[in-house]
């Protein structure tokens, strides 16, 4: 499976990407779901891939928590990092 790198900047509420691998790889999205979404689009448009794995470069000035981030999910057999109320005690 490749791995595309991606590199993630923000301008006046728009996070743009571009694939570091591919530079021809350019989207926007409002979220950085949207992101990950319209880059799987362009890959699948311009390669005609769809076993690719995304990696999100992100720059150290965006803005994350003024936007509509989705919560934290817990993925399959993983730990969302919070200790819970008996672990903590």
């Amino acid at each position: 499976m490749k791995v595309l790198h991606v590199s993630v900047e923000q301008d006046e509420g728009w996070f743009i990407a571009q694939g570091l691998e591919e530079p021809g790889v350019i989207t926007q999205g409002r979220t950085l779901d949207e992101i990950v979404t319209n880059v799987r689009d362009v890959i699948s448009l311009m390669f005609d891939r769809k076993d690719v794995d995304i990696e999100l470069l992100l720059s150290s000035r965006l803005d994350v928590g003024r936007r509509r981030m989705p919560a934290r999910r817990r993925s399959a057999g993983g730990s969302t990092g919070r200790k819970s109320k008996r672990a903590a005690a």
